[in-house]
Formats: C-alpha cells, sequence, structure tokens
C-alpha cells in the first residue's frame, strides 16, 4: 500500500525522515475501522517492509562510515609521513645549498691563491734576473775607472736587498702554495659532502614522491566516496562546526592565560615596589646612621686638633686617593631577520576568494585559497606567536599564529608544518609547506584571517601584502 502511494523513494530521504513517517501511517492505521482490517494488514506488512529498508541502509551507512573512518585514520598517517617527508626534503635541500655557498667560497679562495703564486712567481723572475744583470760584472770597473769602488759598494749593496728580497719571495710562494693545497683539499672534501648531501636529498625526495602517490590514491578513494554531494556539505559543514568550537576555545584559553599572565605581573610590579620602599627606608636609616657617626667622628677629629695645637704638636696631613668609577659599555646585541623576501604568503596562483563559493552546495569560503606547487614555502603574514600546529580533520596540516590585536591567521592543507607551539615567527618567516592534506585534490595553502573568532576578509586586513 505504501509503496503504491509514495514509491520506492525512501532510500533517497533522510532516514530518519522515514522513519517518522513510517510510525505516523503505522498509529493511523492502528485506529482504522474493521472494515478497512485488508488494508491495515496490507499497511502493516508494507511497513515491516519499510522499517527493514530502514534497517539494512542504517547498517550500509554504519559500515560505509567505520571504512571512511579507517580511510580517514589511513589518510592522517600518510600525511603526517608526508609532513615529515617534507621537512626533510626541505632540510635536504637548504643543506646542499648551504654546501654548494661554501663550495663557491672555496673555488674564490683557490682561484686567489693561484694569483697569489703566479704574482709570486713573476715577482720571483723579476729579482732572479736584476740580480744576474747586477753580478755579471768582473770587479775591473772599480779599478780602471774613478769612483769605481764606491759604484761597487753601491752595487753590492743593491744585492743585497735582492737577495734579501728574494728569500722573502720564496718563503711567501711556499706559504701560498701549502694554503693553495690545503685548499684543494677542502674544495674537494666539500665536493664528496655536496655530493652524499644530494644522494641523500634524492633519496628524501623519491620517499615525498612515493608518499605523495600513496596519498593521492587515499583522496580519489574517499572522493569517491563522497560523489554524494549532500554527505560531503553536512560532513564540511560539521567540519567547520567543530573547527569553530575549537578556536572559541582557543581563544578562551588564551584570554585567559593573558589575564593570568596580566594579573601575575602586576602582582610582581606591586611586590617590587613594595620591596624598593623597603630598601629606601633601608638605605635612608643607613644613611641617618652613618651621618651621626661622621658628625661624631668630625667633633672627635676637631677635638684633636684643638689638643694638638695647644701642646704644639707638629700635624700631620691624611691624603687620600679616590679612584673614579669606571663606566663600562656592553655591546649591543644585533637581530638578523629570518625573512629572505620571499612572496607572502605564498608564491602561487590565487583560485578562490573570500566569499566566493566553493562548489560544494551553498557553502561559501571563509578564507583565500591559493594554487601552489607542493613543497612551495608559506609564509605568515604578520609577526606573532604559534598556537596550533597539528592536524585537523577536514584542514589537513593547520597552523594558527596569534598577533596582536585579536588577530589571528591560519594556514590549511598544508604537506609539512616546520614551526611548534609556542615559537614566536616575523612576518614573511616559513613556517610550512603548501601541499593537499586533508583530502583536498589541488595542492596549494589555504588562508583565513579571524578578529575576535569572526572570519574576515583577508585582503582588508592591514598585514595583507600590498601587491
Amino acid at each position: 500500500m505504501l509503496n503504491r502511494i509514495f514509491g520506492r523513494t525512501h532510500a533517497q530521504l533522510d532516514a530518519h525522515f522515514w522513519l517518522g513517517i513510517a510510525f505516523a501511517l503505522g498509529s493511523g492505521c492502528a485506529y482504522a475501522a474493521p472494515a478497512m482490517d485488508p488494508v491495515v494488514k496490507e499497511a502493516k506488512q508494507e511497513l515491516r517492509g519499510v522499517q527493514q529498508d530502514i534497517k539494512a541502509e542504517r547498517e550500509r551507512l554504519a559500515a560505509l562510515d567505520a571504512e571512511r573512518d579507517a580511510e580517514l585514520a589511513k589518510l592522517r598517517t600518510l600525511e603526517n609521513q608526508q609532513a615529515e617527508a617534507g621537512r626533510a626534503v626541505y632540510e635536504a635541500r637548504f643543506a646542499v645549498e648551504s654546501k654548494g655557498a661554501e663550495l663557491e667560497d672555496l673555488r674564490a679562495r683557490h682561484a686567489a691563491l693561484d694569483d697569489e703564486i703566479a704574482a709570486g712567481l713573476a715577482h720571483l723572475e723579476e729579482n732572479l734576473r736584476a740580480l744576474h744583470v747586477l753580478g755579471a760584472g768582473n770587479g775591473l770597473e772599480g779599478v780602471l775607472s774613478p769612483g769605481g769602488r764606491a759604484d761597487k759598494m753601491r752595487v753590492e749593496g743593491y744585492l743585497a736587498q735582492l737577495r734579501a728580497s728574494r728569500v722573502d719571495a720564496l718563503n711567501r710562494l711556499r706559504v701560498a702554495r701549502e694554503d693553495n693545497v690545503r685548499v684543494q683539499q677542502e674544495i674537494e672534501f666539500a665536493l664528496e659532502e655536496l655530493t652524499r648531501m644530494q644522494l641523500l636529498a634524492e633519496s628524501e625526495q623519491a620517499t615525498l614522491d612515493g608518499l605523495r602517490a600513496e596519498h593521492q590514491k587515499v583522496v580519489d578513494a574517499l572522493e569517491a566516496r563522497h560523489l554524494a554531494g549532500e554527505a560531503k556539505v553536512r560532513q564540511m559543514t560539521k567540519d567547520q562546526k567543530a573547527l569553530e568550537r575549537a578556536l572559541q576555545k582557543l581563544e578562551q584559553d588564551m584570554a585567559q592565560a593573558e589575564a593570568e599572565a596580566k594579573a601575575m605581573a602586576e602582582k610582581k610590579q606591586r611586590e617590587a615596589e613594595a620591596e624598593a620602599r623597603r630598601q629606601e627606608q633601608q638605605q635612608r636609616a643607613q644613611r641617618e646612621r652613618q651621618a651621626e657617626v661622621e658628625k661624631a667622628r668630625e667633633k672627635e677629629l676637631a677635638e684633636r686638633r684643638r689638643l694638638a695645637k695647644e701642646s704644639a704638636e707638629p700635624s700631620e696631613k691624611v691624603s687620600a686617593k679616590q679612584a673614579e668609577p669606571v663606566e663600562e659599555k656592553s655591546p649591543q646585541a644585533r637581530s638578523a631577520s629570518p625573512v629572505d623576501g620571499g612572496e607572502i604568503p605564498v608564491r602561487g596562483r590565487k583560485v578562490r576568494g573570500f566569499g566566493e563559493p566553493t562548489g560544494v552546495g551553498d557553502l561559501r569560503s571563509r578564507g583565500i585559497f591559493f594554487a601552489a606547487p607542493e613543497g612551495s614555502r608559506v609564509r605568515v603574514l604578520a609577526e606573532g606567536k604559534v598556537v596550533f600546529a597539528d592536524w585537523v580533520r577536514g584542514y589537513g596540516n593547520l597552523v594558527i599564529v596569534q598577533h596582536k590585536g585579536g588577530y589571528l591567521s591560519l594556514y590549511a592543507q598544508n604537506e609539512a608544518v616546520l614551526k611548534s607551539v609556542g615559537a614566536r615567527v616575523q612576518r614573511g618567516e616559513v613556517v610550512a609547506t603548501a601541499g593537499r592534506s586533508g583530502g583536498e585534490r589541488q595542492t596549494g595553502v589555504y588562508v583565513e584571517v579571524r578578529r575576535a573568532g569572526q572570519p574576515m576578509n583577508p585582503t582588508r586586513w592591514s598585514a595583507w601584502p600590498k601587491k
């Protein structure tokens, strides 16, 4: 009867909705007139069939949920492994770049030593030529020509200078050659280290590529199970609400921590002021006692001088030297910026702006999504403190940074997280690498800005980079 009236469409609607209709019809049939017994019997049979279908549907949905939870757990494990591999690749590439710069410095030093050796050889050759020319005489010029002996003495003095210069040039040349050999050995060692680091980076990259491929398989499997758009909308809404609750709790905890820190600072300030007053009182009392002692001493000295004058004894003058205090100045420490001039928040292409449709139901974006290659450097929008760095369902590897003025910036869908909770970061500092964690198909990073717990257009924040 129910089949003829409503048709077999219950599988397309919510199970709870169908269950309410079934019980309502069942109640209405229970109070029907005796003449309707055949109809009631048929309706009850149809009701039992509907209830069995509902039960089977629930069991199927429960099984699908269990499979989905297992796949999500596998996805999280893969993304954690991928995050570690991404961090390893990042560090390996950085080490290769550093070693390459060191190798270039060594090569430049080697070239400079080659130039120094060539210059030394040229100078030595010129020195030897001068010695040969000046030493070619036979000694008769000093006897046959007037003034020859004085000229000979001058020449011999110049020859002595040339010989000393030659010895000095030989010593410098020997030192330069030894330095050149040492630098050549360092270059060979640096080349071996660079080769080893490059092999390590290639190995880490191969591991990362394998994890990316396996991650893609899991993402495809998950995506295939969510072709029904309504289920995906409900899940995304649930994830969004869960994140809202987590952010609200996080803001409450941060506000409480700030209040406690402020109260503690005020307490310490009061204690410090009380201690300062106590010390001031002690110092004042000590100064008063010292003044009394000095006064008594002056009185005693005056009495002694009077007695000495009366007895005509010679007075002795006492002189004391007081050392002037030397003020020491401590050098100021210089701070180096971690910013290396990269694009903020990522070098990529803006795909979806704030408030634009996400393509899933009626949901609209609460942030900005940038498409970027996997491993691209994600940079923080402004100076702040990392208050969250972990995997969140629906958002993947997520980093949240607290800023002044009640602002929070969120960086989601990362492949690797490079900062830990509590870390202080400067504007433009790398906090993660772009990816597609959280089950997304397109690689990149999702950036969201919140103030007082509410999402806002990131481009309207003063910290957003002006193009």
